[in-house]
């Protein structure tokens, strides 16, 4: 056993609380000459006192009940050690003989909930590329860091501020933040993180610093409730920016990234007004629950070619929407808009998707709908007293609860011959429209047979149903 180099006692001893390997009295002895130790759940509190460790390159320690590695006055030497992995030891206190490992590059510490501070002099580990202490939840001081580090994983600790020499990292290329309850804010020295693409942050910063890492590709802010503003210059290669539910953030920069592909601003309930100009390549605008945006842009670009949906669902105050609407849109999301009034006069030819549920105060829909439109949902649009025709490929058509609506526009057409390929089930529901004329429903009825011919003509094989339901008398008609 002394020439013994490799020792996995990788188990399933532990159930239930209970530990199942118990260790001889006064046991104090491994081999010298192991290299490689893994044994999760160790039971004991502690490592042998009398462990050569000169040799160890690499130690697993899962889930044991080590409350420190070894005891006070022990002698020991790591020189060796590369790797350590003592996650989930809930007992683990003390971590100091650490700093004698100059050749250490991977220490995993996530789930130490015993764990306060980090030995003061942890910058000397020359060599340590990856340090994750996720989820040491009493961890409230960070030392300064090694400059060879790239890899910092410190969600869910209880630090309240990041040593300087965390935004000196230039090798640093992944680093988390969420769930830092008690982190305020960032550094405010220089930045010179070139290699870090991502920035998590946690929501509880209140401010940015002036500067934030030149190469960011993505920044995540979700949930900072108490960040008022973003008054610092955006590093100019963002592509994504994620502001969701920042609910007291009342504006934003007036210039963003020309490279901005995504902006996600859903639940910003502060939000009053967007940049006047956009970025020409977004291709993602997410503005759900900005309960206090009452405008958007007076006209988006027209080259935001590439911005194929625009969620405004739950903008309480946005009264109405720009002249022109980016020409790729295909899905326009509105619900519960309910001060909006009108629409543009034309909509974008490709647009497919048009939710307008409980838009409350809409009087009007444009005089002609894109011809590809598959799902218009009106429910609840108690103001809107007329109908124009329905495209022919609309396969999906809510007006329930449109309380005012009296007239629909006749459809009496030939059916086209393209959308063959597109048939499906067909549903047009006019419950509740309670002021619906007789020349409506003739109307809505002359529709629904043509949408049933036009299947035939077709040759549909399996013919699909078109479900029709009008609520005034219960009349309803069914093909299928």
């Amino acid at each position: 056993m002394h020439k013994l180099r490799l020792l996995d006692l990788y188990s399933y001893s532990y159930t239930r609380g209970v530990y199942k390997l118990h260790l001889p009295p006064g046991f104090e002895f491994l081999p010298e000459a192991l290299k490689y130790l893994r044994w999760h759940f160790y039971p004991s509190t502690s490592l042998p006192s009398r462990f050569s460790s000169e040799n160890l390159v690499e130690l697993h320690m899962r889930n044991s009940r080590l409350e420190q590695l070894w005891n006070k006055g022990v002698q020991i030497n790591l020189e060796s050690l590369k790797l350590i992995d003592l996650s989930h030891s809930e007992h683990l206190a003390d971590v100091s003989p650490l700093i004698e490992s100059p050749n250490l590059k991977s220490i995993a510490l996530q789930g130490c909930t015993s764990l306060v501070r980090l030995p003061s002099s942890f910058q000397n580990l020359a060599k340590l590329t990856s340090l994750n202490l996720f989820g040491c939840s009493n961890l409230k001081i960070l030392p300064e860091m090694p400059s060879n580090l790239k890899v910092l994983l410190l969600d869910k600790t209880a630090i309240e501020e990041l040593p300087s020499s965390i935004w000196s990292l230039e090798k640093l290329y992944y680093l988390t933040l969420s769930r830092c309850e008690e982190l305020k804010s960032l550094p405010s020295s220089t930045c010179r993180l070139n290699s870090l693409p991502n920035l998590h942050g946690c929501g509880s910063l209140e401010s940015l610093p002036v500067e934030l890492p030149s190469g960011l590709k993505g920044l995540e802010l979700s949930d900072c409730e108490s960040l008022g503003s973003l008054r610092v210059e955006l590093p100019s290669g963002l592509e994504y920016l994620d502001l969701r539910n920042c609910k007291s953030l009342g504006s934003l920069p007036v210039e963003l990234p020309s490279g901005l592909k995504g902006l996600y601003l859903s639940g910003c309930m502060s939000l009053g007004s967007l940049p006047v100009e956009l970025p020409s390549g977004l291709k993602g605008l997410y503005l759900s629950g900005c309960m206090s945006l009452g405008s958007l842009s007076v006209e988006l670009p027209s080259g935001l070619k590439g911005l194929s949906a625009l969620y405004l669902s739950g903008c309480e105050s946005l009264g109405s929407l720009p002249i022109e609407l980016p020409s790729g849109l295909d899905y326009l999301d509105l619900r519960n808009c309910k001060s909006l009034e009108s629409l543009p006069v034309e909509l974008p030819s490709g647009l497919e998707y048009l939710h307008l549920r409980n838009c409350k105060s809409l009087g009007s829909l444009p005089v002609e709908l894109p011809s590809g439109l598959q799902s218009l949902k009106l429910r609840n649009c108690k103001s809107l007293g007329s109908l124009p025709k329905l495209p022919w490929l609309l396969a999906l058509f809510d007006a329930e609860g449109c309380t005012s609506l009296e007239t629909v526009s006749s459809s009496m057409r030939t059916a086209p011959t393209q959308g063959r390929d597109q048939l499906r089930d067909e549903d047009l529901s006019f419950l509740n429209c309670v002021k619906l004329d007789q020349s409506a429903r003739s109307n809505i009825m002359a529709d629904a047979q043509l949408r049933v011919m036009r299947m035939q003509l077709h040759h549909v094989s399996s013919i699909k149903p078109v479900r029709l339901i009008l609520s005034v008398r219960e009349m309803k008609f069914q093909s299928g």
